[in-house]
């Protein structure tokens, strides 16, 4: 008897090891997906870009050209996910398709502004071209917006 309760007692933790392998081993080739069902429920929208925010959070100046001499340069966006969350999103701006500047933000639901600023002191103003900002969520871009600055 004895012989055989240690023999069930292995086949057990053989059973249980080669369960919790089949668990890593479909994990793994789901492409560790666990997060795409989040990812569907996360959009950005309404991005526009401005170089004065108002009191209430609002652009003073939604425009798609922005002046050199200008100190900021916002975008404003919204950005839809469940209430109660908040999510790290990186925001990326570009100068005539080469990355200026990268930074994340913690945000949840609702309108979020991101930045552009230029010490005065070491550029007397932003360099006219093509801009463009992108707002990332993991490896997704969620929303991105063109500007002129003239």
């Amino acid at each position: 008897m004895r012989n055989f309760l240690t023999e069930l007692q292995t086949i057990s933790c053989r059973m249980s090891r080669r369960i919790v392998l089949s668990f890593i081993f479909l994990v793994a080739l789901s492409g560790c997906n666990l997060v795409s069902p989040v990812i569907s429920k996360i959009s950005a929208s309404d991005l526009t870009v401005g170089t004065k925010v108002l009191d209430n959070g609002d652009l003073a100046d939604e425009t798609r050209r922005v002046p050199s001499d200008s100190k900021i340069i916002y975008a404003r966006f919204f950005l839809d996910i469940p209430e109660e969350s908040k999510i790290d999103l990186e925001f990326r701006w570009f100068y005539e398709n080469n990355l200026l500047t990268s930074f994340h933000g913690r945000h949840s639901r609702g309108y979020a502004i991101a930045t552009l600023e230029r010490d005065p002191k070491i550029f007397p103003a932003f360099q006219p071209g093509n801009y463009r900002i992108e707002i990332w969520f993991l490896n997704t871009m969620l929303i991105d917006s063109p500007f002129l600055v003239y």
